[in-house]
């Protein structure tokens, strides 16, 4: 129950202040719970990976990793983490496709010694080379090796979202391509946050049992970030594809086979039908249901997968989530299905075949792809 409570709150800030971000400069949602032991700061920018620079892609998350992975003007990394260890507090951050967003969670008895600790990861990151170096290795291995060898479904879905929005700039992942990453230097990063690191694209969330006070102290050292305007630029739309178009990826040594189908959706979570929808889609397919439709005549009358989900909106690490992130709002959106891995039925076989669009390259290799199709099929199967 506290888990359920925990994510709804997160839920809760995220889309509101996806809403209120147009609003006003500074402006705080609050969500007071006098009787909650703890408090969670979110501080949402409005700019994600559709803000990358042509041939940097990648650099609006790895600047965000890089604050927040780092330390401040007289605190290193390991200094943050040994002083708030003892106070059972911790942060985070995640940047996806509009948006790059902070986290910090605190027992309500600390609230203020560890915000005057990590309130100097926003306001004055080191960008120390010794930081830089250390966490784009880690981002350009995900996008040379790690997305690519760890989780073929994951893959499956970012490549299906590449394949759906070719040609826009929601086509590469949140992480960058190959080659945006090799390129991006310590000087990108130190400009992409003064220019898109603002107080003119940051909403505050706060929750729980927090003095009304702090609000004020919140406001004011938020306040001190770039006083720059950033444009940010329209979100890529999808296109419907002019008929079925499939593509085949082949992996050596898989041991069992994916679907992932997809084709543009006009609604978001802005739209009265939204609601409906969710009705709709559970009854189809919902996420790790095991009443819905697909599920029961796929997996359990049929006995011929793990698993049988549809969704109405993106849902990150489907793979390890039984309940949609939060952290992820966004105006453009798409359907898609995902038939989870089935075992191979081939004798000798040692293949995977994915079956999307014609391929030229693959997303994390930043080059262009085929042509988008109404709904782009993934297959792995023994060859």
């Amino acid at each position: 129950m506290k888990m359920k409570k925990l994510f709804s709150v997160f839920s809760l800030l995220i889309f509101t202040l996806f809403a209120a971000v147009d609003a006003m400069a500074l402006d705080v949602v609050e969500l007071p719970l006098p009787r909650s032991n703890k408090v969670v700061i979110e501080l949402m920018f409005r700019n994600g990976s559709i803000c990358d620079p042509a041939g940097k892609e990648g650099l609006t998350s790895l600047t965000a990793d890089v604050v927040a992975d780092g330390g401040t003007g007289n605190m290193s990394s390991s200094d943050i983490t040994d002083k708030i260890y003892p106070w059972a507090a911790n942060f985070g951050n995640s940047t996806d496709k509009e948006v790059s967003i902070f986290t910090f969670e605190v027992p309500a008895e600390y609230l203020t010694p560890f915000w005057d600790v990590v309130k100097g990861l926003i306001l004055h990151p080191s960008f120390k080379q010794e930081d830089f170096d250390r966490v784009k290795s880690n981002q350009q291995n995900y996008v040379d090796q790690l997305i690519r060898q760890s989780s073929d479904e994951e893959y499956g879905k970012k490549y299906l979202e590449d394949m759906l929005f070719r040609g826009t700039n929601y086509q590469p992942m949140t992480l960058g391509t190959s080659e945006g990453v090799r390129s991006i230097t310590l000087d990108d990063l130190r400009r992409h946050y003064t220019n898109f690191f603002t107080r003119n694209n940051v909403s505050i969330g706060i929750a729980g049992n927090y003095p009304a006070s702090f609000v004020a102290t919140l406001k004011s050292d938020i306040g001190q970030l770039s006083p720059v305007s950033p444009e940010i630029p329209a979100a890529g739309k999808a296109t419907m594809p002019d008929g079925l178009n499939v593509e085949i990826i082949a992996k050596d040594n898989a041991l069992g086979s994916a679907i992932s189908a997809g084709f543009p959706l006009p609604i978001t979570r802005s739209n009265n039908d939204f609601v409906a929808l969710m009705v709709a889609n559970s009854w189809l397919g919902e996420h790790r249901k095991s009443y819905s439709r697909l599920y029961q005549k796929i997996r359990e009358a049929r006995s011929m997968n793990y698993g049988d989900y549809t969704y109405i909106e993106w849902y990150p690490n489907g793979g390890g989530n039984m309940l949609p992130p939060f952290g992820s709002p966004r105006s453009s959106n798409y359907f898609s299905i995902w038939i989870r891995p089935v075992g191979t039925a081939v004798e000798g076989a040692s293949g995977s075949i994915w079956i999307r669009p014609p391929l030229e390259a693959s997303p994390a290799q930043g080059r262009s792809l085929s042509s988008a199709m109404p709904a782009s099929l993934c297959i792995e199967f023994a060859v």
